[in-house]
C-alpha cells in the first residue's frame, strides 16, 4: 500500500496545493503539461499557430494563479481552464485587430510583410458551439473528446454512471454537430468526430511552458500577455457581477409576485363570463411573431437576432416559417404535443420529424423541440435544441 501511494500520480487537487503553499514551479509545469494540450489548441483555433496563440496560452495559466481560489472542484480544472481559454484567446484576437488596424492607419508604412497562419474560418464557430452546450453535455465532451480522459475516470469525476456518460456523449456530439449545421457549417459525424481528435493532439513547446512557469514564479510578465491576463480577469469580475445581479433581481421579483398573488387570492373578484371554447387547432391559426428565442436552454445573441421578427403561419395543416411544413397537434397530451415535418429545405431537414411541444395561452404561444428525428422534449425547462417564443399578430387570425 506505501509503495502505491508513493509511485501514484498526484490529482490536479494536490498538484494545485503543491504550487499555492510552496511555490512549487514543477507542480504548475505538470498542470500545464496534463492540460496544455486542449488550452494551446482552443487558442490556435482562435489565432493560428502564432506567438498570439502562445501568448494567450500563457494567460490562461497566469489566470488560474490568480483564480486558483475561486475554483470550486479541482477535479474538473480542465472545463475551467477551457472556458478561460476561449476567452483568452477572444481577448488576444481583439487586441492584435486593435494593432492591425493602428498600424494599417501609419504614415509611411513599409510594404505589409505576409499576415500570422490564420486559423480556418469556421474553427472559432466551434468553440461557441461547444460553449452553447449545456453542462450536463459539454463536461463529458471536454473531458473525453478534448482531454483524451478515459470514459470510467471521466464519469467517475462528474458523479455519474458510465453508460450515462456515454449517452451523453453521444447526445453532445450531435447537438454540437447540429448547431455547427445551422451556422453554416457542412460536417459529417465522423469529420467532426476526426476533427475533434486532430484538435486535442497540439503539441505544448517545452519552452512555452518554463516561460509561462518563470512567469507565474516571478510575476514578470510581457506587455502582451500581461493585457490578456488582465483583460480576462475583469471580463470574469463583470460576469459574476452580473450574474449576482440577475439572481438578486429575479429574487425580488418572486418575492413581489408571491406577495401580488397571496393578495389576488384574497380579494373578490367578479364571476368570469363564460365563452365557447376553441379548439387548439383553431386558436393556432393566423400569423404568430417571435419575439424571444433560446438555443440549448440559453440566450443565444445570434440565434435570436436571425429568428426575432420573423412570422410562424398557421393555416389548415400547415405551417410556414423559415420552411413550409406539416403539421400535427395532440392537446390531450401533457404538454401538448405538435409534429413538424418540412416539405421543402436541406437534405438534413426535408421530410424529417420535428417532434416538438407546444404551449398555448391566449395570444401567448412557445414551442420547444430537440431537432430533425430528435426525441420529443418533456418540458419546456430542458436542454432542448431550441425553445421559441412567439406573439399573435392582432387581426391576423
Amino acid at each position: 500500500m506505501g509503495a502505491e501511494t508513493l509511485t501514484a500520480e498526484p490529482d490536479d487537487h494536490a498538484l494545485l496545493e503543491r504550487y499555492a503553499k510552496e511555490a512549487d514551479g514543477e507542480a504548475f509545469a505538470e498542470i500545464q503539461r496534463r492540460h496544455g494540450t486542449m488550452v494551446l489548441a482552443t487558442c490556435r483555433r482562435h489565432l493560428g499557430n502564432t506567438p498570439d496563440a502562445d501568448d494567450a496560452f500563457q494567460a490562461v495559466f497566469l489566470v488560474l494563479v490568480r483564480r486558483v481560489n475561486s475554483i470550486r472542484r479541482h477535479d474538473l480544472l480542465g472545463p475551467w481552464l477551457y472556458a478561460v481559454a476561449v476567452r483568452s484567446a477572444r481577448k488576444a484576437l481583439a487586441l492584435r485587430q486593435r494593432r492591425q488596424s493602428r498600424e494599417r492607419q501609419g504614415v509611411n508604412m513599409p510594404e505589409q510583410t505576409r499576415e500570422p497562419d490564420e486559423p480556418h474560418d469556421w474553427l472559432p464557430l466551434l468553440d461557441d458551439a461547444i460553449q452553447g452546450l449545456p453542462e450536463k453535455y459539454r463536461a463529458p465532451l471536454l473531458l473525453c473528446e478534448l482531454q483524451g480522459v478515459n470514459r470510467a475516470e471521466a464519469a467517475q469525476r462528474l458523479g455519474i454512471a458510465e453508460g450515462t456518460l456515454s449517452s451523453r456523449l453521444a447526445r453532445a456530439r450531435d447537438l454540437l454537430r447540429y448547431r455547427l449545421v445551422r451556422r453554416g457549417v457542412g460536417i459529417s459525424a465522423l469529420a467532426l468526430a476526426a476533427v475533434l481528435a486532430s484538435e486535442a493532439s497540439a503539441s505544448v513547446a517545452p519552452s512555452l511552458i518554463a516561460s509561462t512557469t518563470q512567469a507565474a514564479l516571478t510575476g514578470t510578465l510581457s506587455a502582451p500577455v500581461g493585457a490578456i491576463t488582465q483583460g480576462v480577469l475583469q471580463a470574469m469580475f463583470i460576469a459574476k457581477v452580473k450574474f449576482v445581479a440577475v439572481v438578486a433581481f429575479s429574487l425580488s421579483v418572486f418575492l413581489a409576485g408571491t406577495a401580488f398573488l397571496a393578495w389576488g387570492l384574497t380579494a373578490d373578484k367578479p364571476a368570469a363570463q363564460l365563452q365557447p371554447a376553441k379548439s387548439d387547432k383553431d386558436a393556432l391559426q393566423g400569423e404568430w411573431k417571435v419575439v424571444d428565442a433560446k438555443i440549448d436552454g440559453k440566450a443565444n445573441p445570434d440565434e435570436e437576432a436571425l429568428l426575432k421578427g420573423k412570422f410562424y403561419v398557421f393555416k389548415g395543416g400547415k405551417l410556414t416559417a423559415r420552411l413550409e411544413a406539416d403539421y400535427t397537434i395532440n392537446p390531450s397530451k401533457t404538454p401538448k404535443e405538435l409534429d413538424l415535418i418540412p416539405t421543402e429545405g436541406p437534405a438534413a431537414e426535408k421530410g424529417k420529424t420535428f417532434r416538438a411541444i407546444y404551449e398555448l395561452k391566449g395570444d401567448d404561444l412557445k414551442i420547444s423541440s430537440n431537432g430533425p428525428d430528435q426525441p420529443r422534449p418533456k418540458t419546456f425547462d430542458e436542454d432542448s435544441a431550441f425553445v421559441i417564443v412567439l406573439k399573435r399578430e392582432k387581426g391576423k387570425q
